[in-house]
């Protein structure tokens, strides 16, 4: 049985008549509701993100928010709630608030918690997580180990490939736990750090994220990559890793790179998409010629943004059919 499967059924199980069931943030669980046809009664909610809009174009229904800063709802009223947020403290507390805000009370929570063993300190966090959902009003009454089981997301299976670590894609697990809301509270929202802000863009199967430059103002276009490790692809996951800090352009794939402009990367990456000449799609955005050295620049920008995109396609195809990614 698949870790959505599960949480389907579990879902079902708990909600009682008429109850909502409301996922957030878990496109492979919708995913599964949707090529299943069981979406009768269920809710989706995700992030700002491509695969969200494809999901819910794809259902019919559905929307996307700001998980670290939009209201989900003004009044609590889903059965059942069901959270898979980055096993991350900050980002595991702001979604158990949310969903908490979002449940009736006698409403049931669902998410998955990272196991023993997935870093230093997990029992101490799980200590603080299991605090915080008490002070919600939230009573744990199921927390089983290691069955939820994952398909291991394409840029932490490149990451380790990089590293010379090979692995299935089903070697993550992850805890599954259930808390039952008792009675509502009103406390405030744990704040997230600021952060810096990314958008993203798809080609095909590749999405690549881009971080919003602190100023639009062009003196010389060049919206080149460079890599920032050999081979390009960040051999770690880690969010301590001071090599992240410098990316402004980041791949599914995990690649990371630095661009002196990246917002005009963005339409580079748009105009080749659209298969129209990069060059002509930046001189209207600009009002005027490039020179010939913008020129040039954009051009090997377009060709790396096509070699990106034909290396990572290609990395996706083997990791889907059961190959490693590199």
């Amino acid at each position: 049985m698949t870790a959505s499967q599960r949480i389907i059924q579990l879902a079902r199980r708990l909600a009682k008549g008429s109850d909502e069931i409301l996922l957030l943030s878990t496109p492979s669980v919708f995913y599964y509701a949707i090529r299943n046809k069981l979406t009768n009664g269920i809710r989706y909610i995700g992030d700002k993100t491509v695969v969200t809009e494809f999901l819910c174009n794809m259902a019919g229904n559905g929307t996307k928010c700001d998980f670290m800063t939009d209201v989900v709802s003004e009044r609590s009223y889903a059965g059942v709630v069901v959270i898979d947020p980055p096993w991350y403290e900050e980002f595991l507390f702001s979604f158990m608030w949310l969903a908490a805000t979002s449940c009736r009370i006698g409403g049931h929570v669902i998410l998955s918690f990272p196991p023993e063993g997935t870093r230093p300190g997990i029992r101490s966090e799980w200590l603080r997580f299991k605090n915080w959902a008490d002070q919600l009003g939230m009573s744990q009454i199921i927390h089983e180990e290691g069955q939820l089981t994952y398909d291991a997301p394409f840029f932490e299976v490149n990451a380790l490939s990089a590293e010379g670590i090979n692995i299935t894609r089903d070697w993550r697990k992850g805890d599954i736990c259930v808390f039952k809301k008792l009675y509502d509270v009103n406390l405030p929202r744990p704040q997230i750090k600021n952060s810096s802000t990314w958008d993203e863009v798809q080609m095909g199967p590749v999405r690549l994220k881009i971080r919003e430059p602190a100023s639009t103002e062009k003196h010389e276009i060049d919206p080149r990559l460079s890599p920032i490790v050999p081979g390009e692809i960040l051999p770690s996951v880690s969010r301590r890793d001071p090599r992240r800090e410098i990316a402004n352009v980041w791949t599914s794939g995990n690649r990371i790179f630095s661009c002196s402009c990246p917002d005009i990367l963005a339409h580079v990456i748009l105009a080749h998409r659209n298969g129209e000449p990069a060059a002509k799609e930046i001189e209207f955005l600009i009002n005027r010629g490039l020179s010939p050295q913008e020129r040039v620049a954009v051009e090997e920008s377009e060709l790396q943004v096509k070699n990106i995109k034909e290396k990572e396609a290609r990395e996706l195809s083997l990791l889907v059919h059961g190959q490693n990614a590199i």
